[in-house]
Parts: structure tokens; C-alpha cells; sequence
């Protein structure tokens, strides 16, 4: 089903708008916290290790990123388990990119 804002990406089932479209939307106070948790409670991957290459989808803009993870957290702002590394490809080696659990889609190399 497509998002009913854009009308271009996939939408999340219980939401019926894309994580583009809902980075974007405001929200407060509880609705917020609640809409934290069932992300929180979607499956994770958490199969991947210090070395591995994973991409992931970043939170705001929905851009794929491909990343070598350096470190491995179990909390990240009070959000849940995370990961930090730099980027795999030629122009974002030197770049330090960090992220959620939640966020990766696949690995690429364990």
C-alpha cells in the first residue's frame, strides 16, 4: 500500500504513511513515546558484529547508507541498542556515521 501523503514509498501498515512522511510529521508528549515504543518493538536486527557491513535506512530522510561498524551499543539515547562505524563507500570512508537497531535492513558482510 502506498503512503498517503507522497504517494510513492511503501507505507508502514499500522501507520498508513511511509517513514519518510513520518520523520517529518510532529509529534508530542505521549502520542510521541507511544509511536517510540512500537518502533522500538518491531523486529531488530541484531545478528550483526564489529566488522560486519550493514546498511540501514537513516531516520529523517529515509537515504540508504552502507556502514563498517566499529562499535556496538546497547543503549543509544535511551532508545535502544545501536551501532556506530564509517562509511564503506570511496567518498564516506572518513566519515563516522551512527544509527539504531531498528534502522538496518540488511547485512551485507558478517
Amino acid at each position: 500500500m502506498l503512503c498517503k501523503k507522497c504517494r510513492k514509498r511503501e507505507s508502514m501498515p499500522e501507520y498508513s504513511i511511509c517513514r519518510v512522511c513520518f520523520g517529518k510529521k510532529v509529534l508530542k508528549g505521549k502520542r510521541k513515546k507511544a509511536v517510540e515504543r512500537k518502533l522500538l518493538k518491531k523486529k531488530k536486527i541484531k545478528n550483526y558484529k564489529i566488522g560486519s557491513v550493514i546498511r540501514y535506512k537513516t531516520h529523517k530522510e529515509g537515504k540508504p547508507r552502507t556502514v563498517k561498524v566499529t562499535e556496538k551499543h546497547k543503549n543509544v539515547k535511551n532508545r535502544g541498542g545501536g551501532f556506530a562505524g564509517y562509511g564503506h563507500n570511496k567518498k564516506d570512508k572518513k566519515t563516522f556515521f551512527w544509527g539504531y537497531d531498528f534502522q538496518i535492513y540488511k547485512i551485507v558482510k558478517r
